[in-house]
């Protein structure tokens, strides 16, 4: 890695990182049906409307997660 690149995970801000990290491992545990918000939120010690805030919905936290995943592995 070159001196000026930092991973994507430096550059998430803390609840936003939080969220999807706990959102990682609670897809991979129960599955995109049954997981849900409140799971994910308990997790990652944040609020239910961050969810809304950084990511709209649920499908787009999941997408995100995918995203976030792929990048950091």
């Amino acid at each position: 890695m070159f001196e000026n690149e930092a991973k994507t995970a430096d550059l998430v801000p803390g609840t936003e990182k939080r969220l999807l990290e706990a959102a990682g491992e609670i897809f991979a545990e129960h599955g995109y049906r049954a997981a849900t918000i409140h799971q994910i939120c308990q997790r990652a010690g944040a609020n239910i409307a961050a969810v809304n805030y950084h990511f709209s919905d649920k499908e787009q936290l999941y997408h995100e997660v995918i995203r976030y995943s792929d990048e950091e592995g």
